[in-house]
C-alpha cells in the first residue's frame, strides 16, 4: 500500500503539465504589463493599485471566510510587513508604466529574479554557490532573449526606468521576506490576504496625499 501510494504521488515520466502551467503563468504575467499600461490611460496610479488589491483582498476574504477566522497577530504582522514592501513595489512599477513601454517595464521588473540571491546574500551573509551564479546568468540571458536587444539598448535612466528598477529590488525583498516568514504557526494563505488588503489600504490612504482623485467609471480600468 505504501509503495502504491508513493507511486501515485510521484509525477509521471513524460508529463509536461507542470512545465505547461509555468509557461501559461509566465504568459499571463507578461500580458499584465500591457493591460496595466492601458488601464493607466483611464485612472491614476494609486487608485488603480487600490482597486486592484482591495478587490482581490475582499473577494478572497468572502470566498474563504472560514479559513480567515484563524487569523492571528503574528500573521497580521508578517502580512503587514510584506504588504508595505509590496505597496512600494507595485506603486512604482505601475507609475513607471506611464513613461516607459510595457516590454521595457517587464524586462526591468524581471530583474528581480537575478537580484533575489543578492538580497539573500545581504541578509544571510552567505554568498550564492556556483549553481546560484549560473542561475543568475541564465535568468538574465532569458530576460534579454524574451525582451529583445532593441528594447534594452533604448533604455535610459529616466524617472520611469529608475522607479521600475527600485520596484524590482523591492519585489526581490518581498520574496526574501516571504521565505523568512514561512515558518510553522504562520498560515501563508492568510498572510497573503493581509498583504493584499494592506497594499489596497495604503494606496487609498496615499491618494489624498498625492492629490489624486477617484476617476469616473470606465471599463478601461475596471476590466
Amino acid at each position: 500500500m505504501a509503495e502504491a501510494r508513493a507511486g501515485a504521488d510521484t509525477p509521471r515520466s513524460g508529463s509536461f503539465l507542470p512545465e505547461l502551467v509555468l509557461v501559461i503563468t509566465a504568459a499571463l504575467w507578461g500580458a499584465t504589463f500591457l493591460v496595466v499600461q492601458r488601464a493607466e490611460q483611464h485612472t491614476g496610479t494609486l487608485f488603480f493599485v487600490a482597486a486592484r488589491f482591495m478587490t482581490a483582498g475582499a473577494l478572497t476574504c468572502l470566498l474563504f471566510a472560514r479559513i480567515m477566522r484563524g487569523l492571528n497577530r503574528a500573521e497580521c504582522v508578517a502580512g503587514g510587513v510584506i504588504g508595505v514592501v509590496m505597496f512600494g513595489a507595485y506603486t512604482l512599477q505601475t507609475w513607471g508604466l506611464r513613461s516607459i513601454s510595457s516590454s521595457q517595464s517587464a524586462f526591468i521588473t524581471g530583474m528581480y529574479v537575478p537580484v533575489v540571491p543578492f538580497v539573500q546574500w545581504l541578509f544571510s551573509g552567505r554568498a550564492p554557490r556556483l549553481a546560484g551564479w549560473l542561475g543568475i546568468g541564465c535568468a538574465f540571458c532569458g530576460l534579454v532573449l524574451l525582451t529583445g536587444w532593441r528594447q534594452i539598448v533604448s533604455l535610459q535612466l529616466g524617472a520611469g526606468e529608475v522607479g521600475t528598477l527600485i520596484a524590482a529590488a523591492m519585489i526581490a525583498l518581498e520574496i526574501v521576506l516571504v521565505g523568512y516568514f514561512a515558518r510553522p504557526g504562520l498560515d501563508s494563505f492568510r498572510m497573503t490576504v493581509v498583504q493584499l488588503l494592506v497594499v489596497g489600504v495604503l494606496a487609498l490612504c496615499g491618494m489624498p496625499l498625492a492629490h489624486e482623485a477617484a476617476p469616473a467609471f470606465s471599463w478601461g480600468w475596471a476590466v
